[in-house]
């Protein structure tokens, strides 16, 4: 794109155009080469740009027929068919057929520009779209021409994700191993990455339609598991055991803070000793997956923390080989599961745990969703059902003050509000 040297740039605006003399050009402010110009009589949106290292210009369209504002989403929409190759003058004048752009050329420039269209998305969260899309949505769409994608091909590429079309269990070194599974979950992942790529192609002109926005995906089993008491109390004994025997006690003591606090694994993992606030029982963690966020301590995890050494590490919890963080926490946990005959528990499920124990005690999902960092509501809604019984408490104390009144309540012993009753409520609930 070759720069730009008239002296009357601004942004285009309807006010701009209004004001034009005939003769006279403007260009915009913030679109090079988006400009627009005034013959004798009509004003013309139009475009200067470079391709194969000659300068051309091409006629957007009248204004009237394009408002300032439809004109400049044209003029995004031109330039992304210029980045990929294309000349829209050719195109517009169909001396030869444009170059389509595969689904698999679509997903590769999504990856490589994406992360400056979206700066605040984490690097994990693209390796987690990058894995989505090498491992399922290229075996089965990658070649295919991304404008020319139907929704039924969608809805059958989810199906075929569902179903384990793209299953693999594959050894890619000594040491690694890959798994790729299906699934509902898988899919709906998938999905979602899809459509992504699509929105994002849209913004760039690669494509005018997206096949997946309409697509639904399909709905899984809640993810995750709550620990019951008895859980509880085994995996207690099996981190004791393990601390004293194996020596491993940074590992133990930040599983048990994740325990304590309900926060994602890398939040604590990573966790430095200047985003910890004790003053005010505090974490104001820097880097979280929904960016910034405080999450409030409770008193135990403040005597916990306390307890920890510094040792002149930036880290609350440090490896003890080289200058980072500690990492291999999966290994430890495999070991405690284990131990307390826990084979299915995952380590996230403590974060489940710490939302089920909150919402049984009653607090509401709001509160709830604000401890836990969750950035939409519909993502606290699945521990919506372990409210019933607080709330039917809740319900209970009423009609009994009511029936006092009207005197014909009958003497019942109240229901207590200490951990081992809001256990028996979860697990009535569960039989």
């Amino acid at each position: 794109m070759t720069a730009l040297r008239g002296t009357d740039r601004r942004k285009i605006t309807k006010r701009v155009v209004d004001t034009l003399l005939p003769g006279q050009t403007v260009w915009d402010g913030e679109i090079t080469g988006f400009g627009v110009r005034r013959q004798r009589r009509d004003a013309v949106f139009v475009l200067k740009f470079s391709f194969a290292g000659r300068q051309r210009f091409y006629t957007i369209g009248r204004h009237g027929a394009f408002t300032a504002e439809t004109a400049r989403i044209e003029a995004r929409r031109l330039l992304g068919l210029i980045a990929s190759g294309m000349d829209p003058s050719v195109r517009k004048q169909g001396t030869s057929p444009a170059p389509a752009i595969s689904v698999a050329r679509l997903c590769d420039i999504y990856l490589a520009e994406g992360p400056a269209h979206k700066p605040d998305k984490k690097a994990s969260s693209w390796y987690t779209d990058a894995s989505n899309i090498n491992r399922h949505i290229l075996p089965l769409l990658g070649d295919l021409q991304a404008e020319a994608v139907e929704e039924s091909q969608v809805i059958d590429f989810v199906w075929r994700v569902v179903s384990g079309a793209t299953r693999l269990d594959e050894r890619v070194g000594p040491r690694r191993r890959v798994i790729v599974r299906g699934g509902k979950g898988v899919a709906g992942r998938t999905l979602a990455v899809l459509a992504a790529v699509y929105a994002f192609g849209i913004r760039r002109g690669f494509v005018t339609d997206n096949p997946a926005k309409t697509v639904r995906a399909p709905k899984g089993n809640a993810p995750g598991r709550f620990l019951s008491r008895d859980e509880w109390a085994r995996l207690g004994d099996a981190m004791v055991a393990y601390k004293a025997g194996a020596g491993a006690s940074a590992f133990i003591d930040a599983i048990h803070l994740l325990a304590l606090t309900g926060c994602r694994r890398s939040e604590i993992t990573r966790l430095r000793w200047s985003e910890v606030d004790l003053e005010r029982k505090l974490l104001r963690l820097e880097n979280s997956k929904a960016g910034p966020r405080t999450v409030p301590l409770g008193d135990d995890a403040v005597e916990l923390i306390q307890g920890l050494s510094r040792a002149g590490s930036p880290w609350v919890f440090p490896s003890t080989r080289g200058n980072g963080p500690i990492v291999g926490i999966q290994k430890v946990w495999n070991d405690l599961r284990r131990e307390a005959g826990l084979p299915t528990a995952r380590l996230h499920d403590l974060r489940h745990s710490f939302a089920s124990q909150a919402v049984t005690s009653g607090a509401s999902l709001y509160l709830t969703g604000a401890i836990l960092g969750h950035r939409q509501s519909s993502t606290t809604e699945r521990y919506a059902h372990l409210q019933s019984d607080p709330v039917r408490h809740i319900a209970s104390n009423v009609s009994r003050g009511i029936s006092g009144a009207l005197g014909l309540h009958r003497p019942r012993k109240s229901l207590s509000h200490d951990f081992d009753r809001v256990y028996e409520l979860g697990e009535d609930r569960k039989e």
